[in-house]
């Protein structure tokens, strides 16, 4: 049998066993064994390399993104453009957002596009103008009645017709009446003590007059004011309040609760 030389076996990149000789019988050698060792080697050592770069790509010393960006200015221009316009139009979205807000709660409900909001918005300005006129409006009209409950009705009163009243003070009391219009009218009784302010509202429905509303406060110097709103139930334009006369039936009233209460203290 020939001897096999060295070039009948090449090695194909894996190391050749040192104990096989040139000389060495084949016949008996496992190949087998050293191609599954050789493999086995090798595909090791392929991993421990893909590892080796992954390692480094993610250390602080490998290859960064930024040094790639560096690299290519072009790219990097790009990435920083696309990132400045992805926050303008996040941020214009938000200003949309509450704008949309503002709007009433049935165009909250609607899905409303840029331009159709846009142009809601333009319609409910006017009308959020006329909703505060009207408000105004109205702030005025009550101002000028607690102003008038108050007896400082002549500066709100908008009639060309002269207010008439009338005053009557005693030690402890007075009473004021004005004229608010044809059938409507404010008395304000203030006072030191206290009175019974039931039986005056009592005495002016034996009259003929309506209470609207009653109101008290009382000021710092121990003096109570009670706003006393009527209506008197005539015809208009036969209206004729003889205010004389009813100033003197609420003193005459007010002097009776005031004996009642003396005897009262007196017995007591």
């Amino acid at each position: 049998m020939l001897a096999m030389s060295p070039l009948l076996c090449p090695t194909l990149g894996w190391e050749y066993p040192l104990e096989l000789g040139i000389d060495q019988d084949f016949g008996n050698f496992d190949f087998d064994s050293i191609y599954v060792a050789n493999f086995t080697s090798s595909q090791a050592q392929g991993n421990q390399e893909i590892n080796d770069h992954v390692k480094q790509s993610e250390s602080p010393q490998g290859t960064s993104s930024t040094d790639q960006f560096d690299d290519n200015p072009v790219l990097a221009k790009k990435i920083s453009h696309n990132a400045s316009e992805r926050d303008r139009r996040k941020k214009i979205n938000n200003m949309y957002s509450s704008l949309r807000a503002l709007l009433p709660a049935t165009d909250k409900r609607k899905k409303l596009s840029i331009p159709m909001t846009v142009g809601r918005v333009l319609e409910y300005i006017p009308e959020l103008q006329k909703e505060v006129e009207k408000l105004t409006h109205k702030k005025e009209v009550f101002l000028s009645k607690m102003s008038a409950l108050q007896g400082n009705a002549g500066e709100f009163i908008q009639e060309q017709r002269q207010n008439k009243s009338i005053t009557k003070d005693t030690t402890s009391c007075s009473i004021s009446t004005n004229k608010l219009g044809d059938k409507e009218m404010v008395i304000q009784v203030s006072t030191f003590e206290r009175i019974s302010i039931s039986e005056v509202l009592l005495l002016l429905e034996k009259n003929g007059y309506l209470v609207i509303d009653v109101s008290s406060f009382q000021s710092f110097g121990g003096r109570t004011f009670y706003n006393i709103h009527l209506w008197t139930e005539g015809t208009q334009g036969s209206y004729n309040v003889n205010f004389e006369k009813l100033n003197e039936v609420l003193l005459s009233s007010l002097q009776e609760q005031k004996q009642k209460q003396m005897q009262m203290q007196m017995y007591s």
